[in-house]
């Protein structure tokens, strides 16, 4: 047995380590990155390289703690929402990134010190920023973390919250910004209760989760999501024919949105309901293949606690 495990290892195609070399390569390798905004012409790529080579270093082994936090606080500064995913990485470094071969003393110094540097690197970009700018801390962090909070860019976009922004009342408008944009924090924790053993699918169901509730979602966050699930190959092999019909189906939506937008904004034809119907749609095939990828998770994580005890069960026979 052991001959036969340490022929697989040599002969795999790719290590888990590199798993988030491979969600790069697919997101930045693609046609829809290059087509949606250019892989050069938008800063939001940068944000994303930032936060995978985050998940790169902390796979590795003997990464750099200090440079994934950097890469990490880099994310944050761009996006908020990346700030979850101090969680997992957390959790890899306590498990150990060489089989588990790292002892518990060094786990638990190299989670405080991933802790510790982020802190420092958002300390330094927000201390830079605010130098640079000639503006106080609180004008800086107003315009950098608070602006994810709230309706600022109304204009359609495959999300729902601009639908939502242009119906509301203003007497509730402020509720509302607060209970929308909470949802995406609300389900860190039940996640992490449930999956923190596998902390490549907290990284896929976190991003998931941001995709489908931020203020301004884009095809480039669909695309990222996608990537992210080639990482938990175990997951991906027990989703079921929903996935496939979702993924096949959600391209539907997209070109009508764009024929819509088009009839609505330029020709003024069409009215907001066109739009808010293929971003409804789009959303639902998202949701669709979230919750199927979670669901493949917990069969799979089914599995393996019916296969240990039945391991435990015969030991205890024998």
């Amino acid at each position: 047995d052991d001959d036969n495990s340490t022929s697989v290892t040599n002969y795999q195609i790719i290590r888990m380590v590199d798993a988030p070399l491979l969600a790069a390569h697919l997101y930045y390798a693609n046609p829809i990155t290059f087509f949606a905004s250019g892989v050069f012409h938008s800063n939001q790529n940068i944000w994303y390289l930032c936060l995978l080579w985050a998940v790169y270093e902390t796979c590795r082994k003997n990464g750099s703690v200090p440079l994934a936090s950097l890469s990490l606080a880099f994310a944050t500064y761009g996006d908020v929402f990346s700030i979850a995913f101090l969680i997992p990485m957390a959790i890899w470094i306590s498990k150990g990134t060489d089989n588990g071969s790292n002892k518990s003393g060094t786990s638990h110094s190299r989670i405080v010190a991933l802790l510790s540097f982020f802190a420092i690197w958002s300390f330094c970009l927000f201390g830079l920023t605010s130098l640079l700018l000639g503006q106080p801390w609180k004008s800086v962090m107003d315009v950098t973390y608070l602006r994810s909070f709230g309706w600022n860019y109304e204009s359609p976009n495959l999300g729902l919250q601009w639908y939502l922004a242009i119906q509301s009342f203003d007497r509730f408008r402020q509720y509302s910004v607060i209970m929308i944009s909470g949802l995406p924090f609300l389900i860190i924790a039940p996640l992490t209760i449930r999956l923190h053993k596998y902390p490549i699918v907290l990284v896929t169901s976190f991003w998931f989760g941001w995709t489908l509730n931020r203020d301004v979602p884009t095809l480039n966050d669909l695309t990222l999501a996608l990537s992210f699930m080639v990482m938990s190959t175990r997951s991906l092999a027990r989703m079921g024919p929903v996935s496939a019909i979702s993924l096949c189906a959600i391209t539907v939506p997209v070109s009508l949105y764009v024929m819509d937008y088009w009839l609505w904004l330029e020709t003024g034809t069409g009215n907001a309901n066109f739009i808010f119907f293929q971003c409804l749609a789009y959303n639902v095939f998202a949701a669709m293949l979230h919750l199927d990828f979670v669901s493949a998770t917990l069969k799979r994580d089914k599995a393996l606690r019916l296969t240990r005890g039945e391991y435990m069960s015969k030991g205890q026979a024998t």
